[in-house]
Parts: structure tokens; sequence; C-alpha cells
């Protein structure tokens, strides 16, 4: 072989090292990542989604954490398995189990309604001794057939919860024409309406007495207008319309009552006799002409009159309440003789209890 043959071979026996050099490392990158992406497809395949592979050549890591030595044995397996895997480095940890947190229980509220004839109750109670407790007072109270129950259970100590409401809830919605009320930890609401303003006050009592902690009871309950509600409120519209369209007239400076204010009077009278069991206040007022003292003093003599007239139309005294209020109360401006003319007026209304 000439020189120059052998200097061309050996320039092409270097230029092929070359090459091999210059692709075994891309080669090496190439076959490891398609190592590792195969473990962890593997190990995901296998349910171990928190074991990870590195690879390094032909050599596998694993690392993370299994909660039995059966799942670190079985995650090697499968790493070894892997084609081109030539050795497993398992630096993979066993921790034991954490068990998940126990699931919250519902809220404790029970909500018990009564429409009049009825009682639902629903929500969710400690145990089932205290609802079974519960529906059988319910029950026992309302009827068989008149109850319906959804209540499911919440878990935690019963504490006092049917003792309230068997003893205090239920009873108390049975002397309600319609009610509802909600027990929860520490809430204690009751609304409806009595058929009675003592019978309302005496229930409100019965139910907040010696009520154990931690419930704060809420109160929303009314009581029904009554005949005499009824008639109150009638007789004082009735008073209103009355003296709006006419007035009671006087002597000047006097407490006399001319005679052309007798029908107006008599008209007075027979809507006071609508509602006997209501006592009515007769208010006389004055302009701001004169003294004070003088205003107040006429007023009262003309309130007098007016009283003293309807007694003797048949109303009981004890109805009647005669004040003088003088200038005290102007309803129009005492600048002007028309707001003077408009002070100058007796008024009609009914008293409450506390009146």
């Amino acid at each position: 072989m000439t020189a120059r043959g052998l200097t061309a071979t050996l320039l092409a026996i270097l230029l092929i090292l070359l090459v091999l050099i210059w692709c075994a490392p891309r080669k090496a990158r190439q076959i490891e990542a398609e190592i590792q992406q195969s473990t962890a497809t593997a190990l995901r395949a296998g349910g171990l989604n928190e074991v990870k592979a590195v690879a390094d050549g032909q050599w596998l890591s694993l690392t993370g954490a299994v909660t039995s030595a059966e799942a670190r044995q079985r995650a090697q397996d499968i790493a070894a398995s892997v084609p081109g895997v030539t050795r497993v480095d398992n630096r993979i940890q066993v921790v034991a189990a954490v068990a998940p947190p126990p699931a919250a229980a519902p809220p404790f509220e029970l909500t018990l309604a009564h429409d009049g004839q009825s009682l639902t109750l629903s929500g969710n109670v400690p145990d089932a001794a205290t609802r079974n407790a519960i529906i059988e007072r319910a029950r026992a109270i309302f009827g068989e057939d008149n109850v319906r129950a959804d209540i499911g259970l919440a878990g935690g100590p019963p504490g006092k919860i049917a003792e309230i409401v068997n003893q205090r809830l239920l009873p108390g919605l049975a002397q309600l024409e319609t009610g509802r009320a909600i027990i929860g930890d520490s809430r204690l609401t009751l609304t409806g309406v009595a058929d009675s303003e003592p019978k309302r006050l005496a229930l409100m009592e019965s139910l907040s007495a010696n009520l154990p902690s931690p419930w704060l009871p809420v109160f929303s309950i009314q009581a029904r207008a009554s005949d005499a509600d009824d008639n109150a409120r009638d007789c004082e519209r009735r008073f209103s319309e009355s003296l709006k369209a006419q007035r009671i007239h006087f002597a000047t400076n006097q407490a006399e009552i001319r005679p052309d204010s007798y029908p107006l009077l008599d008209q007075l009278a027979k809507a006071a006799a609508t509602c006997p069991e209501s006592r009515i206040e007769i208010a006389g007022h004055t302009d701001s002409a004169g003294a004070a003292e003088y205003n107040r003093k006429l007023s009262q003599r003309r309130a007098r009159a007016v009283a003293d007239y309807l007694f003797r139309k048949g109303i009981p005294r004890e109805r009647l309440v005669a004040r003088g209020y003088g200038e005290s109360r102007p309803i129009a401006s005492n600048a002007t003789p028309e707001g003077m003319r408009k002070n100058r007026r007796i008024e009609m209304r009914v008293l409450k209890a506390e009146n």
C-alpha cells in the first residue's frame, strides 16, 4: 500500500471514530428518556403514582413513599421488567398509612312546623334514641296520622334535646293556632300565633323558664286579634270619621255644649256602645289665645262635659276618661284664625290597657 493510500485509510477510520464519539451520548440520552418514560407509565398502571423513576443510562433509581413493603417490592419488580433496564436502585420509603379525616357530621338542627292541623318534623338530631322519643311524643300530642317525620342523625351527645322538645316545644306548638320551632346546637326559636294575649305571655314565660345552657330562646309569637280588639278598632274608626265630618261646639270661653252638637254626640255615644270592653279618652284642646293654664282648665271642663253627656246616654262612667291638654297639642298654626279654629277641638280615642 502506498503512503497516500495508507493516509486515506487512516483518515477514514478517524472520521468514523469521530462520528461514533459524537452520536454515542445522544443515543444514551435517548435510551434514558425512553426507559424513564416506560417505567413511569408502568408504575402508574400499577397504581404506584407516588413513586418517581430517574434513569442514568440503563440504571434506574426509584424514590417516593408507599404504605407497605409489598408496594415497595412491586415497584421494584415493575421497574426491573422495563426493557433496557439493567439495574434498579430502590430508595422507596415505607410509611404508615394516614387515615382520611372522618366525614363531618351534618349540623344538628330540628325544625317543627305546625300548620294548625298537622306537624312536620325535619332536620337532624344526635342519635336514634332522641329521634324516636321525639316522634313518639309528637304523635301522642298531635295524633299519629297528623305527624310527618323526616329526621336524620347528626351524631354527637344528645344532651337535653329530647327533654326540651318533648316538654317545651311540642306542648307549646300545640297551644298555638300555627307555629314553627327550630332547635340547634345553641339556637332555639319559636314563632306563631296564639289565640289571645294572655296565652301568648303565659306560653313565652313557660318556654323560657329555667331553660338549660347553652340555649337562648328567641320568640316571635303574636296574639290573634280578639272580637274586643276588632270592636275597639271599629269604635276608633267611627270616632275619627264622625269628628272629622263635624265638630262639637261650645259657648265662647265656656264648657257648655251647644244644642246643635247634640246629634253628633248621640252618634258618638252609639259608636262607644259598640266597644263595651274598651275605655275611651275624651281629649279637649284649645288655641293659644289667653293664658296656658286657663286654656288647660277650659279644655278639661269641656272634655268633662262631653263625658257627662255620654254617661247620660248610657256609657258607663268608668269607661270614660276626660283629659284637658289646653294649647299643648296644636294640629295647625295659631298664627291664623283658621288654624286657631282647627286647634279648638274634642278628640276621642280608644285607650290601650296600659293607658
